[in-house]
């Protein structure tokens, strides 16, 4: 695959009332320690900038007979490899910045034109090209709110991270090269607006509950997603009447994680997912289209009217999207997604009314696209997949192990086995776990994620799993502890739901996925 380059200028560099000091000359030092760096007699030169020395990155740096600075990260021989489409480099430590004043000074990086972001999936939101402190990616410097204060003397390297995800490499081309354009590099002789610099680790502080504080049983997490670690989501349900309203607040939560044998506060951010206009979720149906959901009267029909209720019972801050499985009614070994999450609900209700049934039942192929529909669409909001089959699997297929997948990385997956041929065992495989009762018992008493029904009880079922939908929330948060030495780590939930008077705790344990 051809790789794509990469070419920025970092020019224009400006130190308080905004006279040009960047330059690939080092000034004579005028600090009282000494610093390690060749210098020469450019006494205006303020702040140095140069290839990071040491660094293997080093090589995609240099300055131009005009003393700026440039980066080039393009496909030539012993000096680059360029970038791709669809995917995230990192090049750490690439060039360095040093303060050669007599003060400190706030380095920051800002594009004139502002930063093209990526769009859709885990990164949405995320700018195509960050600029970072060293090796440490999350320690980005774009913006004078991430400002870093440079001591007099000091020098820091500086990491790019450029991120086409979703993007073909024609695209990622388009994108990325007029980036370069107009980047500059921002020296001020204080962070503005109060920024504390270096930016510190979110202090870990003890929990201020414990497990035995609320033993009632309202309150279930649902999931830990860590695929985006050392940022955690936690999907949890709360039964009350407040928490199915949407109307329990970030205070009303306590979130925790034990690590290192101690327990320690968290500070999440909330979003819920319910049926009035302030909730969001992601919600994906699959629907199996094999023949035997036809083999009589009124089955496919009365699975498909189901599947309508459920859209119907969604409110408008829920994307709903609608995959089946085989593809087409073809019969082979495959799956599609029909319409992707976001899709108006009335066009999705006309897909489902649309479905024909016809071949075999490859079901990991269905959550296997369901699942990076999820990831490639959507929001930071809680996510479900809605999974109705008929039968048992063909052509080789293995649900479960797709199903694990997308639940480690935090969705939730509704399951209901239809019909007198479906495979109830393997659909409470698949299905996230209850939150009553043994896993054994919970498909036969359609208990919470895994329900069992007919063409009498389809349309209730799905109605019941709008209910289920309803009461999520999403807490997200940074972890204090980004160490990824502690593999094995536990979060403890607690909610006081002042409006019912009622106190609820729960916990879940997570791997962290390096390990």
């Amino acid at each position: 695959m051809e790789r794509r380059k990469f070419l920025i200028g970092v020019g224009g560099a400006s130190l308080g009332s905004g006279a040009l000091v960047g330059s690939g000359a080092f000034s004579a030092m005028r600090a009282e320690r000494p610093v390690s760096i060749q210098v020469s007699e450019d006494p205006g030169a303020l702040v140095g900038l140069d290839r990071c020395p040491g660094s293997d990155n080093a090589k995609y740096a240099g300055v131009d007979d005009d003393g700026e600075l440039f980066v080039d990260i393009s496909e030539k021989p012993n000096e680059g490899d360029g970038v791709n489409g669809d995917s995230v480099y990192l090049f750490h430590e690439v060039f360095r910045v040093c303060n050669q004043s007599d003060h400190s000074i706030c380095l920051w990086v800002e594009r004139e034109n502002g930063w093209p972001e990526v769009d859709s999936g885990p990164s949405k939101g995320d700018p195509r090209v960050d600029f970072y402190l060293g090796a440490d990616p999350d320690d980005s410097i774009l913006g004078a709110s991430n400002g870093h204060e440079l001591d007099s003397g000091d020098c820091v390297c500086i990491g790019i991270k450029t991120n086409t995800v979703g993007l073909t490499s024609a695209e990622a081309d388009t994108i990325l090269e007029p980036v370069g354009d107009d980047i500059n590099l921002r020296a001020d002789s204080e962070c503005p607006d109060g920024v504390e610099q270096p930016p510190q680790e979110n202090e870990c502080v003890p929990c201020s509950v414990s497990e035995s504080d609320g033993n009632e049983d309202f309150l279930t997490i649902e999931s830990v997603d860590d695929s985006n670690f050392p940022e955690v989501t936690v999907t949890a349900r709360v039964e009350t009447d407040a928490g199915g309203d949407g109307d329990l607040k970030a205070e009303d939560f306590t979130l925790c994680e034990t690590f290192e044998g101690d327990n320690f506060g968290q500070d999440p951010t909330v979003a819920f997912a319910g049926e009035d206009e302030r909730a969001e979720a992601d919600v994906m149906i699959l629907m199996d289209t094999s023949g035997s959901m036809d083999d009589e009267d009124g089955k496919f029909p009365n699975a498909k009217d189901g599947a309508e209720t459920l859209v119907n019972n969604l409110g408008p801050g829920v994307n709903v999207g609608l995959a089946q499985f085989p593809r087409d009614g073809s019969g082979t070994p495959d799956a599609e997604v029909l319409d992707p999450l976001g899709t108006d609900k009335t066009d999705i209700k006309s897909s489902i009314d649309s479905l024909t049934a016809d071949g075999g039942t490859p079901m990991e192929d269905g959550i296997n696209v369901s699942q990076q529909e999820l990831e490639n669409n959507g929001r930071d909001v809680p996510a479900f997949m809605v999974v109705l089959a008929n039968g048992v699997e063909s052509f080789s297929s293995d649900a479960k192990a797709a199903a694990n997948t997308a639940k480690g990385d935090g969705t939730t997956i509704i399951s209901i086995a239809y019909g007198d041929d479906a495979d109830e065992e393997l659909m409470l495989g698949i299905s996230s776990p209850p939150k009553n009762g043994d896993d054994d018992d919970a498909i036969q008493a359609g208990d919470e994620n895994a329900f069992v029904g007919g063409q009498d009880d389809i349309a209730n079922i799905f109605e019941d799993i709008g209910e289920i939908i309803s009461g999520t929330y999403a807490l997200t948060y940074q972890t204090c502890n980004p160490d990824p030495s502690d593999s094995t780590r536990e979060v403890l939930l607690h909610v006081e739901d002042s409006q019912d008077s009622r106190v609820a705790t729960d916990t879940k344990e997570y791997t962290l996925p390096s390990t």
